[in-house]
């Protein structure tokens, strides 16, 4: 059973539905412990095989020129 849970916990980010990916790693109430754990997600995530944003690509960037109309 041990064995079980250590592989579960090695595997934190999952594929929920085909292209979306959630992170099941509790969210510590420490600040800094929680900017750590934002980052370790978006190095996990980076591992696995989801679709990698394009760093040339800016949403927000697009959201404020609608706003601008």
């Amino acid at each position: 059973m041990k064995e079980d849970s250590k592989k579960n916990q090695k595997k934190k980010v999952k594929e929920i539905s085909e292209g979306v990916y959630i992170n099941s790693t509790p969210i510590p109430s420490d600040s800094d412990e929680f900017e750590k754990a934002i980052e370790e997600s978006f190095k996990e995530l980076k591992d696995t095989d989801a679709p990698q944003m394009d760093e040339s690509e800016d949403f927000h960037a697009d959201l404020n020129q609608s706003k601008e109309i």
